[in-house]
């Protein structure tokens, strides 16, 4: 009797031994695959890093010079013309930026084109709060920092 309790004791021991060998096997992998996941999500965003700040430049200039075609009255057909080169801009921050960013570049040309057909007018005080909220999530996409008034 204790050559089968030995010998039972033994295969338990022998497979308590696999199922721990199987398990920490599949907890390596699967900490690997969320090491590389991160490594790639960081080199895409250093990547792209030059290329969204440069994005973000150009719709926040594109936005500019659509703010004073707007407040200062200007031809809508000069408006609309250049509401063309602030969805330019805003194509490239669709393709390459953050959510956030993405959510108010697309309030700020919501806003151009309400306004571009008539539906609202301009208002420098709806205008500013757009912008400090694209300023703010661009630079919190881009530096972390999230010290702006």
């Amino acid at each position: 009797m204790a050559i089968w309790e030995s010998l039972m004791l033994t295969a338990l021991g022998g497979v308590i031994g696999l199922a721990g060998i199987w398990l920490g096997a599949r907890v390596q992998a699967r900490e690997a695959d969320r090491v590389r996941r991160e490594q790639f999500e960081r080199e895409d965003r250093f990547r792209l890093h030059k290329e969204r700040i440069a994005a973000y430049s150009e719709f926040y200039a594109a936005t500019g010079r659509m703010r004073r075609l707007l407040k200062g009255h200007q031809d809508l057909s000069l408006c609309r013309e250049h509401r063309s080169v602030l969805w330019l801009a805003y194509t490239t921050v669709l393709l390459i930026g953050d959510r956030s960013v993405l959510g108010a570049a697309t309030a700020i040309l919501g806003w151009a084109d309400s306004i571009i057909a008539n539906e609202k007018t301009y208002d420098e005080k709806e205008y500013t709060d757009m912008i400090h909220r694209f300023q703010n999530v661009g630079r919190a996409d881009l530096t972390g920092a999230t010290d702006l008034p």
